[in-house]
């Protein structure tokens, strides 16, 4: 399978989070037949894909989600299905409402490199300026590999308007803590999120995100009302975090203990 690419959405953009159900999702993308089209990467199926979230030693990426600060970072090395593909250096900076992505494709060994500290190994890699915000956030907060994230992700792009709108839906989120120079996790350390403690409904299995340039096409506010769609603030990292913490660190302690579903990204 090819590795996916960077969207038309992911210089800047808004997105919106909702939890479904299996039959609402299911409704949703027949709404949204029209109007989108599957991604080119899962024609022949959901995509799973691993990231690799880094953080400071303090975790000064999940204090600032948590405690709700208008303007926030997340870094991390994100990877595809396909084990010969590259891997993708991320950095995900929301300031209030917009978000933007800078994404960064080098080999995977180089990528194994950065993670493990050895930043010579990007020498060789055009300066291009997401290398650089990467590598600047990278060495000024002393990032460091904590999680593994996984989600088996269904990607869908506007027909008509210059894939400037994107929908995915994820399913079967679980992480596992990192261990040495790994970019896509141990085949058996796996362990699922508990979405129904975050969700509050065991029934709501999908996350739906809706990314958007400018402005949300006109058929999605009232798909989203026809349906009931239960807006969320989700974030896979912060949510594995809390879990990671409770199930083996006696639970976490932060400066805003703010809840999950709450406003923020």
């Amino acid at each position: 399978m090819a590795s996916a690419a960077v969207d038309g959405t992911t210089a800047q953009r808004y997105e919106v989070k909702f939890w479904a159900t299996e039959e609402q999702a299911g409704q949703l993308l027949r709404l949204s037949e029209h109007h989108l089209e599957v991604d080119p990467f899962c024609r022949t199926g959901p995509q799973r894909n691993v990231s690799l979230y880094l953080d400071s030693p303090m975790r000064t990426f999940f204090e600032h989600h948590v405690t709700g600060l208008p303007e926030r970072f997340k870094l991390r090395v994100r990877t595809y299905d396909d084990p010969r593909g590259p891997a993708f250096l991320e950095v995900k900076h929301r300031c209030k409402s917009v978000t933007s992505k800078r994404r960064t494709s080098v080999p995977r060994a180089v990528a194994r490199d950065l993670v493990a500290g050895r930043l010579d190994a990007a020498a060789a890699l055009p300066p291009t300026a997401d290398l650089m915000e990467f590598l600047y956030l990278y060495q000024r907060h002393m990032a460091e590999p904590v999680l593994l994230v996984s989600a088996r992700r269904l990607g869908l792009r506007s027909i008509d308007d210059g894939d400037r709108f994107r929908m995915t839906l994820d399913r079967d989120i679980q992480y596992q803590r990192h261990c040495g120079s790994d970019l896509t996790g141990r085949p058996h350390g796996w362990t699922p999120v508990d979405i129904a403690a975050r969700a509050g409904n065991p029934a709501l299995l999908v996350l739906i995100e809706a990314k958007f340039v400018d402005a949300a096409p006109a058929w999605l506010a009232p798909a989203i009302e026809r349906l009931h769609l239960r807006p969320t603030s989700f974030s896979k990292y912060v949510a594995a975090m809390y879990q990671d913490m409770a199930e083996n660190d006696g639970g976490v302690q932060t400066i805003g203990g703010r809840a999950d579903d709450e406003e923020g990204e």
